[in-house]
């Protein structure tokens, strides 16, 4: 960020150096930057290293040149050492000389007393002290005068003005990818592009290459120079090769042609970390292991001060906060502490280096682990339970990086088993499943030459749960009756039980229904034998028997299990399990063909799921409240209800939600006599569980089939065409069909 300026003999009106790029993505940083110049003498612009300091005071500077009558210059104090080393430095462009006979600063403050100027003083981290001495006093001396400085960290003298400088804009992240023109929207991707561009005029700019420069630009955390220094690998490497090597960032965003230090990006954060107290380094290290950021109390319990360290941890990370190698965030929850990925990245080299990793990883490791503990128990007992999912989304990354340390790296696969065991009612209620089975499917396999062990049994139980709430049921009962038959080897009672109620709801959901029974009830009769039935336990069973029940299109019968599971729920305060109950509750009401309580029990689902996060539910009852809408007689705003169920249940990735409204929509269609829509709609969802296993039981078929059974007789060559584009297209363009009322696929090519 230095500028590369020679001294100069006198007053010019700049010295600011002529640009050789173009300016992107800080228009409105520029714009706040002047105003708060206007409105304040003293302004430090302060961020890490290679964030764009420089070059935004510097077009500040270009943009406000002719408001100052005697210019607007800049003074490097790349080089600079001691307070007579400053003021030099401004001597030297202000044509001041030396005078054995009064301070140097005395000799500025006479030449600039008169002058309206504004002075960029650059590079100030290292000189922090001797910096804000001249500033302060040139401000003393010059009524006139304006000063804006860079630096790592805030120079704390009177008057000054902290102006943050952030990373620039990077796409925005949704599960389900961003769109392309949102991608080239963000000022990273701008920049990357502008740059890479006047490397190689050919460079593909197509939806896919786009996507991956949309990645490339997040990963490297929005850093203007670290974008810059790897759109200059441009003219030898693609998108592609770049991020393959992004696994050791520093080795690639190594480009010669740059200013000094900023060269590498590596030799950009070094410069920061000589600038450290031994103790501020060693806590800087330590910190890397927190992939998603940490709290004051998580610090305190992974990481190790110097032996005899007198130091509060709190002092210390407040230290690198100042000096821009971590950021406070401020949450509901309290404050977090955070590190850009390729600032923590280089801290992690160094703890590799410091010899400390296998202490402060097992640290790091027992920590996540209580804090699952204490997440899961707390969940069960019915606490606060969106507080907890709140608590989960910010530890999450957290989670994933433990469970690699313990299962991929091979450190502690047992104790991984059973963490990744613990975070699957988060994993599924959050639509990460297939994230959980990967990691669990890969702890599995490591632990195969260990033989049946209770963390087995547990893990093997985890993926089936995570398999089945995707609604594929034939894999969740795959491994439910492989976790059944560890369990029994280990003689693990508990798990014994939880196997046979994963096993007898898969089997319920496959059409098996007598079977099923008989299953939640051996499970009952289990955990009253062995003495661990606790009354969430009748609970649960009692909701399975329900929708038994259900299945078997003995409605009243299925409602007053239900209704007494919810009551008892509600008893317990467990709201998880009333959003889900008050769901169940909303379809048996529409089986009954009673519209109007099943928008109450819909309504009421949504409106507690909603409140405590639980997004799956959320979109589920959001659906069936716009097909009770539209049944009810209000077909177009049961239509806009099912489709903002739709589009929350796509987004989150909920494949049995987007089914449901996918059917909830083709009834409302038939509602409307648009039979090729109800064609169209419901070859879709059948085909949502060709694709992905999505289940649809018998009992809803029938269901279904009272609606668009005359509709998808229909043999007209538009119906078949319908039918076809429903069964091939993607389900991106399927959902935007569906939610538009007035489309039934015939316009997609």
């Amino acid at each position: 960020e230095a500028l590369e300026s020679s001294s100069t003999t006198g007053p010019r009106e700049s010295n600011l150096p002529a640009p050789v790029t173009s300016f992107i993505g800080r228009a409105v940083d520029l714009s706040a930057l002047v105003s708060s110049i206007e409105s304040s003498r003293f302004i430090t612009l302060i961020g890490p290293g290679g964030i764009g300091k420089t070059r935004l005071a510097f077009e500040a500077g270009r943009v406000m040149r002719g408001r100052f009558d005697d210019g607007v210059f800049a003074v490097d104090l790349r080089n600079r050492s001691n307070s007579l080393d400053v003021a030099r430095a401004f001597a030297e462009v202000f044509g001041v000389q030396e005078d054995s006979r009064k301070p140097i600063l005395e000799s500025l403050g006479e030449a600039l007393c008169e002058r309206s100027m504004l002075i960029i003083v650059d590079t100030c981290e290292h000189v922090i002290d001797a910096a804000g001495s001249v500033v302060e006093a040139l401000l003393d001396a010059a009524p006139r005068l304006r000063v804006v400085t860079t630096s790592r960290e805030a120079l704390n003298r009177e008057g000054e003005t902290l102006f943050h400088v952030l990373p620039l804009a990077v796409p925005g992240a949704t599960r389900r990818g961003s769109g392309q023109d949102q991608v080239l929207s963000a000022a990273a991707v701008q920049l990357f592009i502008e740059r890479a561009l006047q490397k190689r005029r050919g460079l593909d700019l197509g939806a896919e290459n786009v996507r991956l420069i949309g990645i490339l630009c997040t990963q490297l955390d929005g850093i203007p120079l670290a974008i810059e220094l790897a759109a200059a690998r441009s003219n030898a490497m693609t998108v592609r090769q770049m991020l393959d090597r992004m696994v050791d960032r520093f080795a690639l965003l190594t480009v010669g042609g740059t200013p000094g230090r900023q060269r590498t990006l590596r030799a950009v954060i070094d410069w920061s970390y000589q600038l450290l107290t031994d103790t501020e380094r060693r806590l800087f290290s330590q910190m890397s292991v927190f992939e998603g950021g940490c709290t004051l109390e998580a610090i305190r319990s992974v990481c190790l001060l110097p032996e005899g360290s007198t130091e509060d941890p709190l002092d210390v990370v407040a230290a690198l906060v100042d000096k821009s190698l971590a950021t406070l965030e401020e949450r509901e929850g309290g404050a977090r502490y955070r590190m850009l990925d390729t600032i923590r990245e280089y801290a992690g080299e160094k703890l590799m280096e410091s010899k400390e990793e296998p202490v402060i990883r097992r640290r790091f490791f027992d920590w996540v682990c209580k804090e699952a503990d204490i997440t899961q128990v707390s969940f069960a007992q019915s606490r606060d339970q969106k507080v907890l999912l709140d608590r989960c989304d910010s530890e999450s990354d957290n989670f994933l990086a433990a469970l690699r340390w313990a299962i991929t790296k091979g450190c502690d696969v047992t104790a991984g088993m059973l963490l990744a065991a613990k975070l699957c009612l988060y994993w599924d209620m959050r639509a990460r499943s297939l994230e959980g089975i990967a990691l669990l499917t890969e702890a599995e396999t490591a632990a195969a030459a260990m033989g049946p062990t209770p963390e087995l049994a547990a893990a093997i139980f985890a993926v089936g749960f995570l398999y089945s709430g995707i609604g594929n049921d034939q894999k969740g009962l795959e491994q439910y009756e492989r976790s059944l038959s560890v369990a029994r080897e280990v003689g693990d009672w508990d798990a014994i039980s939880r196997a046979l109620t994963g096993r007898s709801e898969a089997l319920l959901f496959l059409g098996r229904s007598d079977e099923a029974e008989a299953g939640f009830l051996e499970c009952l009769d289990i955990r009253r034998q062995q003495s661990i039935c606790r009354e969430i336990d009748i609970v649960i069973l009692e909701f399975y028997l329900g929708l038994v029940y259900f299945e078997r299109a003995a409605y009243e019968e299925a409602r007053s299990r239900i209704q007494a599971t919810l009551e008892i729920a509600r008893r317990l305060n467990d709201e998880w399990r009333c959003a889900l109950t008050l769901a169940n509750l909303g379809e048996l009401a529409l089986r009954l063909h009673d519209a109007g309580e099943a928008a109450a029990r819909f309504r009421e689902s949504s409106v507690v799921a909603d409140r405590i996060g639980f997004a799956k539910i959320a979109a589920h009852a959001r659906i069936g409240l716009g097909l009770a809408t539209g049944l009810d007689g209000y077909v177009e705003y049961g239509q806009e209800l099912v489709a903002e169920g739709l589009e929350a249940a796509h987004e989150g990735g909920y494949l049995q939600s987007v089914s449901f409204g996918l059917r909830a929509l083709a009834i409302l269609a038939a509602e409307r006599q648009y039979g090729r829509r109800v064609v169209f709609l419901t070859a879709a969802a059948e085909a949502l569980g060709a694709r992905f296993g999505v289940r649809t039981t018998k009992e809803e078929r029938a269901y279904y089939a009272q609606f668009i059974d005359r509709f998808n007789a229909e043999s007209d060559d538009g119906a078949a065409e319908a039918a076809r584009k429903g069964s091939t297209l993607p389900l991106e363009e399927i959902v935007a069909v569906a939610m538009n009322p007035e489309r039934d696929g015939s316009s997609v090519q």
